[in-house]
């Protein structure tokens, strides 16, 4: 640089020269970090798994890594000058997963840094894969990333958004919901769409050891029922479950249809703006058919088009009565016996509890002299939720209900987990009137049932659902059935007009579902939990749900 002093008409130049040294002031910035790696169990496993992500605004200073504590047994080893984090060769070529925390220590010679690692390797085996779970978060841009926002939460979020901080939040919301303990599940899938992220996950049964999951049904409902916890907790907007392929029926026959997850092309390393390094292994939802237990074929098996007595052996022992649904014969056992097929006798001295000793039922007037309760009692916006009716062709509901509201309510309500398409429910309407309504998809209908002296009087009443082949009957107390439906009487008395039922017209077409030239009709395929007493408040809200009846929680 020349630097000059002028005074017309002299002047004076004089050459300056400028050396900058740095000097070594700041320390090294590194937070606790995470590295997630996801491999396929019969994929290689490379040695580098992740990097230790320190910074340092000196940029002429070198940085130097290592463990400070965890690695006694040498299971991984790091770059000191790039920081990369290798795995022992032994571990590599082994089919081990690994939960683990480290210390690490970075230096640039005058200042160090200390950190926590926690490093998951993971496995995904096919029995992985086939009990996963993919949710799917609203706010997400694969292509953008943002920085997290506390009042808006998720919102317009990138993938990097997701891993830090959501990912932690994601499973700390699971761990409350199914329940269960934090190293039982296992996230291995992040894919981003336009204006979602599709996440994947397995929950292992906590006594297995990591090899037996828990069924993606039972997680799945876990999750739609407790829908409200899981985005407080983690501050993400969950939407419905995606079933758009089994929704249409895409199986021959009688044959059942159920989505699952299977390995996509797509793994890559994902990396947060912080402290998350995640591998992820893409899946793509797809679909099987199977023969439910109580359908065959009539020439092969395989057609799955003839409905079968899973009764014909006569597994009911001491008495019991035996049912024949479409996947397994139920016993109905009689006084004195228990079991899957009645063949346990129930302890006399058990059966005759001493209930002034072993069992105090204050307040419970409708108990048995077991104290088994047999009625249970709905304050506003409670409910039960209980297992799925899993029978699609013909369905058989039988309950008694009381009250004295005259204000109407959710009986009965049955669903999908996307909140579409196929449902059953049943509510009262008014004191005098019951409505059951359902559809199957395409085609919404309903039944209404009228009784002059109402149900709103306290009294516990019968109530019968019949439905066969989308076509459904209503019926009230001991009801004589032929006589009520009877279309050539129009004079029968009140009293004798206790059931009621939708039109049949289309039966013929639905007689010509056993062949592999036609489809059967659609079926009342359910997933959603069976709710009784009320909707859970996300049902409430929800349009479609609200759009398909109407009712009061």
């Amino acid at each position: 640089m020349v630097v000059r002093a002028e005074s017309a008409p002299l002047r004076t130049d004089v050459e300056v020269r400028i050396d900058v040294q740095d000097v070594n002031d700041n320390q090294p910035t590194l937070e606790d970090f995470r590295i997630v790696y996801n491999v396929v169990s019969d994929e290689p496993l490379p040695a580098v798994v992740g990097r230790i992500p320190a910074e340092d605004a000196d940029p002429t200073s070198r940085l130097k890594y290592n463990f400070s504590y965890g690695n006694s047994a040498g299971v991984l080893s790091v770059d000191q000058s790039t920081g990369d984090v290798r795995l022992s060769p032994h571990l590599v070529d082994s089919n081990v997963n690994l939960r683990a925390d480290f210390g690490v220590i970075v230096s640039d010679g005058q200042n160090e840094v200390r950190a926590r690692m926690q490093l998951q390797i993971n496995h995904i085996t096919k029995e992985m894969l086939r009990n996963s779970v993919s949710l799917r978060l609203a706010g997400f841009n694969a292509s953008e990333a943002s920085p997290f926002s506390p009042e808006g939460g998720a919102e317009a979020g990138g993938l990097d958004t997701f891993l830090d901080p959501f990912l932690s939040f994601l499973e700390e919301a699971l761990v409350v919901i199914v329940p269960c303990a934090r190293e039982d599940i296992t996230v291995f899938g992040v894919r981003g769409g336009r204006d979602s992220l599709n996440v994947t996950f397995a929950v292992s049964s906590s006594d297995s050891n990591g090899d037996v999951f828990l069924p993606p049904s039972y997680v799945k409902q876990r999750v739609y029922l407790r829908r409200d916890t899981l985005e407080k907790i983690s501050s993400l907007r969950l939407l419905p479950f995606s079933d758009d392929v089994c929704v249409k029926e895409p199986c021959l026959n009688f044959e059942r249809c159920v989505t699952k997850n299977s390995f996509g092309n797509d793994r890559f390393v994902l990396r947060s703006q912080r402290s998350v390094t995640f591998r992820s292994v893409g899946t793509l939802l797809t679909y099987s058919c199977f023969c439910p237990a109580g359908f065959t074929g009539m020439t092969t098996r395989y057609t799955c088009d003839t409905r079968i007595d899973l009764c014909y052996s006569s597994p009911c022992q001491n008495g019991a009565t035996c049912v024949s649904t479409e996947e397994e014969a139920i016993c109905l056992c009689t006084r004195g016996f228990t079991g899957k097929s009645c063949e346990t006798p129930v302890p006399e001295e058990k059966e005759k509890k001493e209930t002034e000793e072993e069992c105090a039922c204050l307040e419970c007037p409708e108990s048995s002299d077991n104290c088994d309760l047999s009625t249970r009692s709905f304050a506003s916006g409670a409910y039960i939720a209980l297992r799925e009716l899993r029978q699609r062709v013909s369905v058989n509901v039988t309950l008694e209900f009381s009250t004295r509201s005259g204000a109407g309510g959710v009986i009965l309500y049955n669903g999908r987990l996307d909140d579409q398409n196929d449902f059953l429910a049943l509510e009262l309407k008014n004191p005098r009137t019951l409505m059951l309504h359902f559809s199957t998809g395409t085609d919404y209908k309903r039944v209404t049932l009228y009784r002059r002296e109402g149900f709103a009087d306290g009294e516990f009443h019968r109530v019968e659902i019949n439905y066969e082949r989308g076509e459904a009957s209503l019926s009230h107390g001991h009801c004589d059935k032929k006589l009520a439906l009877l279309p050539s009487v129009y004079n029968l008395a009140p009293e004798l007009r206790c059931a009621n039922t939708t039109s049949d017209s289309d039966r013929e077409e639905e007689e010509e579902c056993g062949s592999f030239l036609n489809q059967c009709s659609k079926y009342l395929d359910l997933t959603a939990p069976l709710m009784i007493g009320a909707l859970p408040p996300t049902l409430v809200k929800n349009r479609s749900v609200r759009q398909g009846m109407q009712y009061s929680t």
